[in-house]
């Protein structure tokens, strides 16, 4: 508990900074959460939020969720937003401490620090909502399998708030958790449906339809959109591809490109790497045992996801490794084999040299380069390593929340 105290204390102070100035991803949620209260119906498109390439991209529930929010001032609410973050991040730690090996003031401790803290640090800046989707689907994975239930409407909501947590469904059928895939999928459905009650049939549906356009136009978008994506996607587009960065909002990105194919070609290749990938994940998850929970498989899972989703931003979409480092760091002791403990420490390796060079100028280049999807693969690595060998040492088992 110590640990986890200091831990959330740090990141507190830290994090009072970010406080003070609210991020550029709540900006926009602001914004979105005002034009809802005053009544407008386009809510999505190049001129929601504050405009490209800082438009809208939540589902309407979400602006149902965050209006009062919306109706504080813009300060005060930023404040409020961030606190109740820290407060779930510190339940979170708890939990995983309670879950893994990490006791007291051990270095495991430190080397997930080192993995986890910078994506938490650029979370809490930005003022993003990926983090509470994210406590959402460890609330699903850790209730698993005592809970199916409240693992089935964590994820349902998680999913009625963002799209990506659907990888999840799969993944619970395939791990035999059959009865929270089951709960998830009916609950974000009939989720989704809610916001009718403040919109009506009509009008709800019209925003889906809004919503579900502008996504899909977004998904379809070349990989490197206006950031690096750290996706397999993004980091394939970069090496194969001739990238135009100066038509971008940003465009003091170094081209490093080893090939100029076709974008389709690319597209193509992505598509079947990641259908592998995730068939290959799924098929790891049924080989566990029979209504098994382990921490390495969700880790697994969540590095699988970021890797495998068409865009993965840095400053987003990554804390979701927050899980698998907490996990990596825990087995390093003596569950995990020499190799995987070679890949966790690569990991450690990289996260340092971006957080040693950290001019803007060198970010960018990490970005290009694909540092982040270096780290998370390598990850992934450790964590397959960790559950391809049996325990030395036996941990109490891990049975979910109580």
């Amino acid at each position: 508990m110590v640990p986890v105290l200091l831990g959330a204390c740090g990141i507190a102070a830290v994090a009072s900074y970010y406080l003070l100035t609210p991020g550029i991803d709540f900006q926009v949620y602001h914004a979105a959460g005002n034009a809802t209260l005053q009544g407008g119906s386009q809510l999505y498109g190049p001129q929601s939020g504050l405009g490209w390439p800082m438009q809208y991209r939540y589902p309407p529930l979400f602006l149902l969720l965050f209006a009062p929010f919306a109706v504080l001032p813009l300060a005060v609410a930023f404040v409020i937003w961030n606190f109740i973050k820290l407060v779930v991040l510190g339940m979170l730690l708890i939990t995983f401490t309670r879950q893994s090996s990490l006791k007291g003031l051990s270095p495991n401790w430190m080397v997930a620090s080192v993995l986890a803290i910078p994506y938490l640090f650029l979370e809490f800046k930005y003022g993003n909502a990926q983090f509470f989707v994210f406590a959402l689907v460890c609330l699903t994975l850790l209730s698993l399998p005592e809970h199916p239930v409240r693992a089935g409407g964590a994820l349902g909501l998680a999913i009625g708030l963002k799209v990506w947590p659907l990888f999840f469904v799969p993944y619970l059928f395939a791990g035999k958790h059959w009865k929270a895939a089951s709960y998830a999928a009916i609950g974000a459905v009939l989720i989704t449906l809610a916001p009718m009650i403040y919109w009506g049939w009509s009008g709800n549906l019209d925003l889906l339809q809004q919503w579900y356009g502008y996504e899909h136009q977004i998904a379809g978008t070349p990989a490197h959109m206006w950031f690096p994506s750290q996706s397999l996607r993004g980091l394939l587009t970069r090496y194969l591809t001739d990238i135009p960065y100066e038509t971008l909002p940003d465009p003091n990105y170094m081209k490093i490109n080893l090939a100029s194919l076709d974008g389709g070609l690319v597209y193509f290749l992505w598509i079947l790497l990641a259908g592998c990938g995730y068939l290959a994940l799924l098929k790891t998850a049924w080989k566990q045992e029979q209504g098994a929970s382990k921490l390495e498989m969700h880790g697994l899972a969540m590095c699988a996801l970021a890797l495998l989703q068409p865009h993965s931003q840095k400053q987003t979409a990554l804390v979701v490794l927050i899980l698998p480092a907490i996990v990596a760091s825990a087995r390093l002791k003596d569950t995990m084999p020499q190799w995987g403990k070679m890949c966790v420490y690569g990991a450690i390796t990289a996260s340092v040299v971006q957080l040693v060079f950290a001019s803007s100028r060198a970010q960018r280049l990490f970005q290009v380069l694909g540092v982040d999807t270096l780290i998370m693969s390598l990850l992934a690595i450790g964590l397959i390593a960790s559950l391809s060998k049996p325990s030395r040492r036996q941990y109490p088992e891990f049975t979910g929340i109580d």
